[in-house]
């Protein structure tokens, strides 16, 4: 019956019919490797990072700022200060207690550091800053404590965010001052991103940890530093303690559970998720803030003046006028010597600007959307059938070439679609499919051309 079927089709017919059957298969394929770890990483990944690079040049030739949250500060303890202040091993907590208390005094709303607070200071006493002594570590240690508890007792409305890092068995690690986490002024989270297994590239952020504690009955909820950070900014934590129940059941079984949170451009959904390949589809990192030393190309990167403090200006005497009001001040090293730089799909970036950047893709241009796969179906569907009848029907002489003309100019299409909207598509490739057409067709041509010549072959 099939060669019935054939012998009644036109060799235009027979072409179209290859094509959407090429189609079809490649879509199909698409579906049932899309929620797998190899499909996001050598597709969506590698088209992830061409997308990601294009937005962030973009971001800094336009010189349109519009993009970046007005509200968030970054406080860079950069390489001049950290050389200046004797290249020690840990951050002086005396330093960074005048940094906070600068910023409480200056009314800002939260104050997140990106810096580590495990283990005690053990640096001595040292002549540091134009011969003046410093402190030894317990009295450094002691200086920081008092500013937070300080900011804990007079509660005037600014949140305080203590880093605070997990063992590979999900229990907590050490923090200094954890005894003062009130989760009213005080708060701890975790500062967790997603660097990619097979090149170590961060493109990802994740929402919470669960953290197993055996003097505890049950597993708790340890949210990270951008959704905590965005929470307390915008909107209430108890929407997030409210979730913690929820999170913790869904987590078990590997499933995203979605909750609304307030932003600075209204109440946006949020979803939170656990494991690698949800997290993947839906926590992806955009990158709008770029400092100086990020694009290789773009060595003046796009942070606005009033949106970043170099603690070396704060050294050299220099003054200007930042106002601390109301912002999301973000304290953080960017000195190479300090192990916080890490790579992304636009280049290599301190720990407290990729923490900035989650932020900003939450609460201001939004998040990374996947298209449902209904709206896949359809819109792939519709490409199929398109390139297939007009490869077969109209332009059959240049069918491979329209294919890859179609792919290239929905590449754009989808690019342009990402900028606008957030959603980030990749339904081009069923098209290669069809582009496999051509090739398909001259290989079967030859291989019959060579069938009657080795069937000769063997009967002698």
């Amino acid at each position: 019956m099939l060669e019935r079927l054939k012998a009644k089709l036109s060799d235009k017919q027979k072409r179209f019919a290859n094509d959407l059957i090429l189609g079809i298969v490649a879509f199909a394929l698409v579906i049932i490797l899309e929620n797998t770890v190899w499909y996001q990483k050598n597709c969506v990944n590698s088209l992830y990072d061409i997308y990601a690079n294009l937005e962030a040049r973009f971001a800094v030739r336009s010189h349109d700022n519009s993009t970046v949250l007005p509200q968030i500060l970054f406080v860079d303890i950069d390489d001049v200060t950290y050389r200046a202040w004797g290249r020690p091993n840990i951050t002086p907590r005396d330093e960074l207690a005048k940094i906070i208390q600068k910023a409480y005094d200056g009314g800002a709303k939260v104050i997140v550091l990106d810096v580590a607070l495990e283990e005690p200071d053990y640096s001595p006493v040292q002549a540091l800053l134009k011969g003046t002594p410093t402190l030894d570590g317990q009295s450094r240690d002691k200086v920081l404590w008092d500013t937070l508890e300080k900011i804990r007792v007079e509660a005037k409305g600014t949140k305080v965010i203590l880093p605070t890092q997990l063992y590979s068995d999900q229990t907590l690690r050490n923090n200094l001052y954890r005894r003062l986490v009130d989760k009213t002024t005080i708060f701890e989270a975790a500062p967790i991103v997603k660097a990619s297994k097979y090149d170590d590239i961060t493109r990802i952020w994740q929402p919470y940890a669960v953290i197993k504690n055996s003097a505890k009955p049950k597993d708790e909820v340890l949210w990270t530093v951008p959704i905590l950070t965005a929470v307390l900014g915008w909107g209430d934590f108890s929407q997030l303690e409210a979730a913690a129940p929820t999170v913790l059941e869904t987590a078990k079984n590997n499933r995203p559970v979605n909750i609304n949170i307030k932003t600075a451009k209204g109440e946006r959904e949020l979803v939170l998720n656990g494991d690698d390949v949800s997290i993947s589809r839906f926590n992806r990192i955009r990158f709008h803030i770029l400092p100086s030393t990020t694009l290789s190309q773009e060595s003046k990167g796009n942070l606005p003046f009033a949106s970043v403090v170099y603690t070396s200006d704060e050294i050299a005497g220099k003054s200007f006028p930042i106002s601390y009001r109301d912002k999301i001040v973000i304290i953080g090293n960017s000195s190479p010597d300090r192990y916080d730089i890490l790579a992304t799909p636009v280049g290599e970036m301190p720990g407290l600007y990729l923490q900035g950047n989650i932020v900003n893709t939450l609460v201001h241009i939004g998040s990374v959307r996947v298209m449902p796969t209904s709206w896949n179906i359809i819109v792939d569907c519709l490409l199929i059938a398109s390139v297939s009848y007009l490869s077969a029907f109209r332009f059959p002489r240049y069918a491979n070439e329209l294919t890859l003309l179609i792919v290239a100019v929905w590449f754009v299409v989808a690019y342009f679609v990402f900028m606008a909207t957030g959603y980030f598509l990749y339904i081009g490739f069923p098209l290669l499919g069809i582009s496999l057409a051509g090739p398909y067709g001259s290989l079967k041509s030859l291989w019959e051309q060579i069938n009657p010549v080795r069937d000769k072959l063997r009967k002698k």
